[in-house]
């Protein structure tokens, strides 16, 4: 088992392919995009509730933005490693 960070391995091939075939032309962004309300329509449909969804590049910073939901801006969070 590898617990190495997620940004120091290669991308598997059909998420690669699925990057470059939604990469077609302009969109606009902060959620405003058809890939993000797809996800969010079945997000939403799978835990039959409204929610919203933000699109994370890294599990490091989904990690954060989770965090940051849970602690105050002085709060302090220790993670051991």
């Amino acid at each position: 088992m590898n617990f190495c960070s997620d940004n120091v391995s290669g991308i598997h091939p059909r998420i690669l392919d699925a990057l470059i075939a939604g990469n077609d032309g302009d969109v606009m962004p902060y959620g405003e995009d058809p890939h993000t309300r797809r996800a969010e329509a079945r997000f939403c449909e799978i835990f039959e509730r409204e929610l919203a969804v933000a699109m994370m590049a890294t599990g490091t910073g989904s990690n954060a933005l989770a965090l940051s939901l849970v602690a105050s801006p002085i709060s302090a969070i220790f993670c051991r490693s």
